[in-house]
């Protein structure tokens, strides 16, 4: 009550606007004059452009390319973030030779509260981690065995989806792709990395033959994968003010608990398990070449991948580093692994032509027995199969 035994109303309501006019003419003459202008959309004082959000971030890039070009600026609250929609210029950050960009993003609160900026390889700042991070894991998908698993258990894992389809058609119960298509690279991607089934297929199955059943459980890795997904999401496009707002923290906390369950409980417990079974097999048993037994075992005497000509790091990699490399894979190659997959089928289906010589392809490598077995160096051979993926 102080403030009005100074001012009137009317005064309070003068000073009000006039803060307000004097920092909305701050805002766009900061904006006017900011250095390296690119297109874009115009923003808003305090939000930005999030009035012209769509909750898809797909959706609303390619708004943004479509009105603006393959490189433009957006804005989130007070933070602007630049738009790459054009192959030329991802090619040109993602490329794996001297002189390409390790940090991909620059410093951001968003991720720092995720704590991805100084771990893993994506969006990690720190060079030196990165370097070793990205070391490893070349390393690692490169090795010629950890190759043919990774064909033989994708061949074992869609045989077992198939037959459950069979059952499907019998039930008379609908096929809906996309679901079935995340938690086929859910199970594959956790299978390859870790040789572990997560039962995500499996889980589906069953849900989908039992409704009433409760699929809190059976499906928990899905569900914290696409809960991550949200994240990054939701913490780069809403503004930090905005987290007081208690439907805003609630959502917050939340998706964290999906990094919590993935980060501290998930992949931890088969990191220990696996070092477990490693020390108490015998020195001369062959190990599974899985991504996780290699991280394990890199510099180590049972090392099977060591390139002595390379500058690769010399030291066993961290549980820590583990954790967080495998994490990026299980989270990052779910998502963009199914939707390549579906819009694959979806235009493979609206071009009869190219599906039929596809199907000729494949028919010519492996012989028109649908039950073939796929070998990885017969893979090398779809010149036409790979063309396809590409562009799709």
């Amino acid at each position: 009550m102080a403030i009005f035994s100074i001012f009137s109303l009317q005064d309070f309501v003068y000073l009000s606007l006039t803060f307000v006019t004097i920092y909305v003419i701050n805002f766009y003459f900061n904006y006017f004059r900011r250095p390296d202008k690119l297109p874009g959309p115009i923003p808003l004082p305090i939000i930005g452009n999030l009035h012209q959000y769509t909750n898809d971030l797909s959706v609303w890039g390619k708004w943004i390319q479509s009105n603006y070009g393959d490189i433009g600026e957006v804005w989130f609250g007070n933070k602007r973030a630049i738009w790459i929609g054009g192959t030329k210029y991802l090619e040109k950050i993602l490329k794996p030779s001297p002189g390409n960009y390790n940090a991909r993003t620059a410093p951001n609160e968003a991720l720092d509260k995720l704590d991805m900026n100084l771990k893993g390889i994506g969006l990690n700042r720190d060079y030196d981690t990165w370097h070793s991070n990205r070391k490893y894991f070349t390393r690692a998908i490169s090795f010629p065995l950890f190759l043919r698993l990774s064909v033989k258990f994708t061949q074992s894992l869609f045989l077992e989806m198939e037959n459950y389809w069979d059952d499907l058609n019998r039930r008379n119960i609908e096929i809906d792709m996309s679901e079935w298509m995340i938690r086929f690279f859910a199970e594959a991607i956790f299978l390859i990395t870790t040789s572990k089934k997560s039962y995500a297929l499996k889980n589906h199955h069953e849900v989908l033959c039992f409704p009433k059943k409760d699929s809190a459980d059976t499906e928990n890795l899905v569900k914290h994968v696409r809960s991550i997904f949200r994240s990054f999401e939701f913490y780069l496009t809403t503004p930090k003010f905005m987290y007081i707002i208690p439907s805003y923290h609630k959502y917050s906390k939340k998706l964290l608990e999906s990094f919590d369950w993935m980060r501290k409980y998930y992949l931890p417990n088969i990191i220990k398990e696996r070092r477990e079974e490693i020390e108490r097999s015998p020195i001369d048993e062959e190990l599974v070449p899985d991504m996780l037994t290699m991280m394990l075992t890199f510099n180590t005497e049972r090392d099977k991948s060591k390139d002595t000509s390379t500058d690769e790091p010399s030291e066993p990699m961290s549980n820590v580093n583990i954790c967080e490399n495998l994490f990026e894979i299980v989270v990052g190659g779910i998502d963009t692994s199914t939707n390549t997959f579906c819009y694959v089928i979806y235009y493979l289906c609206q071009y009869p032509k190219v599906k039929q010589r596809l199907i000729e392809e494949i028919q010519q490598v492996f012989g028109s027995n649908s039950k073939f077995d796929v070998k990885y160096e017969e893979l090398n051979k779809l010149h036409y199969c790979e063309a396809v993926l590409k562009e799709g």
